[in-house]
């Protein structure tokens, strides 16, 4: 998978990058939440269950109103951003990294991290929204990850 673009410094999740290397290996499928494949929502409400405890259902314009929104700048990792890519309406969600970067599954790429200063992202943003509520639990399911080191996460 090579080196992600991600200061591990900044990183308070590294959970969430347990869970990118774990669903990067599974196809993209519509409406998916299996190993069989997954897609954009799926991917997020899977981390966000898995991760905060955090039960969202549906797709990303069923997710986006559940959400306090925030502005670009407020971003915080595990923040959840959302795109108009189909028509005129919310149609894609992603999880936001730090560093501009978001968690997100395509159709043609599958689980990938992305740019959202990228000319087609940048163009089709709609917003971000975090939720309002603490995280109802802290992550338990992690394999030990070592010593924390300075630099991209491999």
């Amino acid at each position: 998978m090579g080196d992600l673009p991600i200061e591990t410094d900044n990183v308070r999740s590294p959970e969430i990058y347990w869970m990118l290397q774990k669903w990067a290996q599974y196809p993209y499928r519509y409406a998916g939440r299996t190993e069989r494949g997954i897609d954009c929502s799926g991917l997020v409400c899977e981390i966000q269950r898995s991760i905060y405890g955090r039960p969202y259902r549906g797709g990303s314009s069923d997710i986006f109103p559940q959400l306090k929104q925030i502005s670009r700048k407020e971003l915080l990792e595990g923040d959840m951003v959302f795109f108009k890519i189909r028509r005129n309406r919310i149609s894609h969600v992603g999880l936001y990294l730090g560093s501009n970067k978001f968690l997100h599954a395509t159709t043609k790429a599958g689980v990938i991290i992305s740019d959202l200063d990228e000319p087609y992202y940048r163009k089709r943003y709609f917003g971000a929204g975090r939720d309002p509520q603490p995280p109802r639990y802290t992550p338990v399911y992690l394999p030990n990850p070592g010593p924390k080191r300075s630099g991209l996460i491999p």
